[in-house]
């Protein structure tokens, strides 16, 4: 996946707001290959895992390797023809992982920062099949977030999914 950050000055606040599946760049086999090397170089790492790399003009860079669920899952999830949790436990518990992973389409997500929902509000935010994390508190000053995600053939048809989407989370909280 891309993430998609804002990288400030050290005495500024970075922010990162979400990302794209599948990655799309012409370093995307150089990319892969790098943080397939990476995991296998630490032993006995199984189960879902993040590796972030920055891309340069050359050559991908590993930052790190996190061995957890990252926030990619709810893009993950969105394009392949399995079910990536279920995929996860067969790793740990069988060392079986996906014969060939297939993608579908493109998947865009990004935190959306919205007032604090009422009760009614937040239960209505159910409803939305692209909320994937509903709003909740960040803290005193009124502000929630919530996590989207849509999915489409082309980037551009999920970027204006996740418009709507964020669109009618909006209204739904302002109306309630």
């Amino acid at each position: 996946n891309q993430q998609l950050i804002t990288l400030e000055a050290p005495d500024e606040s970075s922010n990162y707001h979400g990302g794209i599946v599948p990655l799309h760049h012409s370093l995307e086999r150089k990319a892969m290959d790098a943080a397939k090397k990476a995991v296998e170089s630490v032993r006995g790492l199984v189960g879902y895992v993040g590796v972030d790399i920055v891309l340069t003009r050359r050559d991908p860079l590993i930052m790190e390797i996190n061995p957890r669920l990252t926030t990619s899952y709810v893009g993950l999830r969105k394009v392949v023809a399995f079910n990536p949790a279920q995929a996860v436990i067969n790793a740990v518990h069988e060392r079986k992982l996906p014969k060939r992973v297939q993608v579908s389409g493109c998947a865009f997500f990004s935190k959306v920062k919205v007032q604090a929902p009422s009760f009614e509000a937040l239960l209505k935010t159910y409803e939305l099949s692209e909320v994937v994390s509903p709003p909740f508190p960040v803290g005193d000053d009124g502000v929630a977030c919530a996590l989207i995600v849509s999915k489409a053939d082309k980037l551009d048809k999920a970027k204006m999914g996740f418009r709507n989407a964020k669109k009618r989370l909006g209204e739904i909280i302002s109306k309630v």
